[in-house]
């Protein structure tokens, strides 16, 4: 095998392939495969888009190490995705680097196609900026990043083709690339059509730049710092083990505009699609596009993510105490005499806070919830409450006024001396024979169930005055809108009885007759849509409007069988009130704000201030209002 007898002097920004086409140049032979394993030891036939086994050249040219780390990092796009690969990829993609031969392409070929171009291309001002230089032309490795189109230096259109002879520039397998400004055939490449390069563009180069400028940065590293930062914004759930990877998504497509997430090359459908693999800790190689964007919408911009740094941290939820008892009869009430709280963490956390003076426990929601220590909830209402309630019905006291003593309802007072009497009836009994207030006990607990009797008998009355009034073909579920708290009440109390006088239960087809479904569905639908519109509500018509007038199950069959339901999803679909419609809709409660405010005259501009749904207004709804206006202003 020869030897290597020379290698050609790198230039700026030069892609790897050029050099390879500029040593085959300078060779004394002439076949470009003979050339290729002079240089790497093997011949390639396909395109060498990176270089492999480089201790070839190495040991023929005697070169250094350094050298061949400024091969790769300034010459290769493997920098640009090196902090996205984990350390064993990593390790076998250099030891291909240095070593091996074959199969680099491969492994990488994945993170290619995310950013580069399919064809070789030129800026025409740089061929020629690079001829007069230089002597000789070469391909930019910035002008391959395919969200480009133009030469962000020039902004000049980026050519890969002849415009005279419609040749390419450069070959499949790049055996053969320009030498000079001119095409294969000679024609001159002097195209200088200018475009406008959009900001976004320039921005998202400049994150990649920077990127590839950082030669030590790990997976590891740009993991824990992609989550410290998506925590402090929150985008992590506060026990750590889910990402809110939906919302995130939403927020970055309105931040940059889903048109702009496309001309970088970031398919936002797609990602939905692929959303459970994102942020996997060993491997974010899959979509380099995303977190390059992710890190510009976390931090402003790449640079800033890779150099500042943040901590991320959880405040400890309810604080460190002490905190109020709100127990109105404690003699501690309102005090901060509680000092500790035990947090239970479910999808959010909650805290426990007991009273040692008057035994009452109560507990709050914490994060993600705001956390407002007037907003809790009574787990118990503890040992004082219940030794008061059983004094005063002891005395003699009723429930009524026992409740008002306690500065609570008659609700929670039976609640109390059942648990009570429960528990400590035997003890109850033995004590109270002695000092002859056996009977007078009984007699208020008796007073309880005769109170409960009461109750049941007005829940029965409820659910036959709404029978009465909703008439014999109202179902159980329109019955128990009635009077929900009653219905409840008399079901668990006396469920026999309403089983009695409720009408049956509607028992649905064990097996649905698909041929007949559509039209039994329409009619169901229909009705629902007709009311719907007799009386619209105040929001949008949407599929949710009407499907909440109608039982549950039309919704179910209307999405499991759909496809035997043309008419009943076309009904639907034609019943939607679209924006226009909607906006019109609402028109008179615009007017009636505008009479009843301090303005004198009315403007689409104040329209749209005071009703934020119009700023989206279609041109048709816009001359529609300018049309009202002028007729409201004249009136």
């Amino acid at each position: 095998m020869s030897n290597i007898i020379s290698f050609p002097t790198t230039f700026p920004d030069e892609d790897f392939r050029s050099i390879l086409y500029r040593y085959h140049l300078r060779s004394p032979h002439r076949s470009y495969l003979k050339n290729r394993k002079e240089l790497l030891g093997k011949a390639y036939s396909t395109m060498v888009m990176y270089p492999e086994n480089l201790i070839h050249v190495i040991n023929g040219l005697g070169v250094s190490e350094e050298f061949i780390i400024n091969l790769i990092d300034n010459h290769t796009f493997y920098p640009l995705f090196r902090p996205f690969v984990n350390k064993d990829l990593h390790n076998t993609i250099t030891n291909v680097f240095y070593n091996s031969s074959g199969g680099l392409s491969m492994k990488i070929k994945t993170l290619e196609n995310q950013f580069l171009s399919n064809s070789i291309r030129y800026c025409p001002t740089c061929l020629n900026d690079d001829y007069e230089r230089f002597g000789e032309v070469y391909a930019h490795r910035t002008h391959q990043f395919s969200f480009l189109t133009v030469c962000p230096i020039h902004e000049t259109k980026l050519v890969y083709s002849c415009s005279h002879c419609d040749i390419p520039f450069a070959s499949s397998n790049a055996n053969l690339m320009l030498t000079e400004p001119k095409c294969p055939n000679g024609h001159e490449i002097n195209e200088n059509t200018k475009e406008w390069m959009d900001t976004n563009k320039y921005e998202f180069l400049d994150d990649i730049k920077a990127l590839m400028s950082y030669n030590t940065l790990t997976l590891n590293y740009v993991y824990q710092q992609l989550m410290v930062r998506l925590g402090n914004r929150g985008y992590i759930h506060f026990k750590g083990d889910t990402i809110f990877k939906k919302d995130l998504i939403s927020d970055m497509v309105d931040y940059y505009g889903k048109e702009v997430l496309i001309e970088l090359g970031l398919n936002v459908n797609e990602l939905l699609r692929v959303m459970p693999s994102l942020f996997a800790p060993d491997d974010l190689r899959k979509h380099t596009i995303f977190y390059i964007l992710l890190m510009r919408f976390l931090s402003g911009n790449t640079e800033n993510f890779l150099k500042q740094d943040e901590t991320y941290f959880f405040p400890l939820p309810f604080g460190n105490g002490p905190w109020v008892c709100n127990n109105r009869i404690c003699p501690q009430y309102n005090q901060r005499v509680i000092n500790i709280c035990r947090r239970k963490v479910h999808e959010w956390i909650t805290g426990y806070f007991t009273c040692n003076y008057c035994g009452m426990t109560y507990y709050r929601k914490g994060f993600p919830h705001l956390e407002d220590e007037t907003l809790f909830s009574i787990e118990t209402m503890g040992a004082l409450f219940i030794n008061q309630a059983t004094k005063y019905i002891n005395k003699g006291y009723t429930i009524t006024q026992t409740a008002e003593f306690l500065r609570s309802n008659r609700t929670t007072v039976r609640k109390y001396l059942k648990l009570y009497k429960k528990e400590n009836e035997s003890n109850l009994l033995t004590i109270n024979q002695n000092n002859g207030h056996k009977e007078i006990l009984q007699g208020k607990l008796e007073v309880a169930v005769t109170d409960n009797n009461s109750k049941l008998e007005l829940c029965k009355e409820t659910v036959l005055e709404a029978i009465s009034i909703l008439g014999k073909r109202a179902n159980r579920p329109q019955i128990r809108k009635y009077n929900i708290h009653r219905y409840d009440w008399g079901m668990k109390h006396d469920r026999t009885w309403m089983e009695l006088h409720l009408p049956p239960k509607r028992k649905l087809p064990k097996m649905l007759n698909l041929e007949s479904l559509d039209d039994e569905m329409y009619q169901l639908v229909s009705a629902a849509v007709d009311r719907l519109w007799e009386n619209p509500p105040e929001t949008k018509i949407t599929k949710t409007s009407i499907f909440k007038t109608i039982p549950s199950f039309v919704q179910n069959r209307c999405y499991r069988f759909s496809e035997y339901l043309p008419r009943t999803i076309h009904l639907i679909e034609r019943s939607l009130e679209t924006d226009d419609q909607y906006l019109i809709r609402i028109f008179p409660k615009v007017v009636k704000w505008f009479k009843e405010s301090r303005y004198k005259n009315l403007s689409l501009k104040l329209i749209q201030n005071g009703f934020k749904m119009y700023k989206k207004s279609s041109l048709t709804v816009i001359q529609w209002l300018e049309d009202q206006i002028d007729q409201i202003n004249s009136s």
